[in-house]
């Protein structure tokens, strides 16, 4: 069974960021903040993979369904 992941890097002034990939291989999410180090990158992985299965739908474009 293959799920989404997690893909941990170093970005070029070697600073540790994130992108959550698809099962089909796009990105879906990135850190909005590059993290000094990989501790610091993996506890905002951890937070977001806590937070994003309790997340609400703030629809702020007025559409009406």
């Amino acid at each position: 069974m293959t799920i989404s992941k997690f893909e941990l890097y170093k970005d070029p002034h070697g600073a540790f960021r994130w992108k959550l990939k698809s099962t089909e291989g796009r990105i879906i999410a990135v850190s909005a903040e590059a993290h000094q180090t990989m501790a610091d990158a993996q506890q905002n992985i951890a937070a977001v993979k806590r937070e994003a299965g309790v997340s609400d739908i703030d629809d702020q474009t007025g559409t009406t369904f």
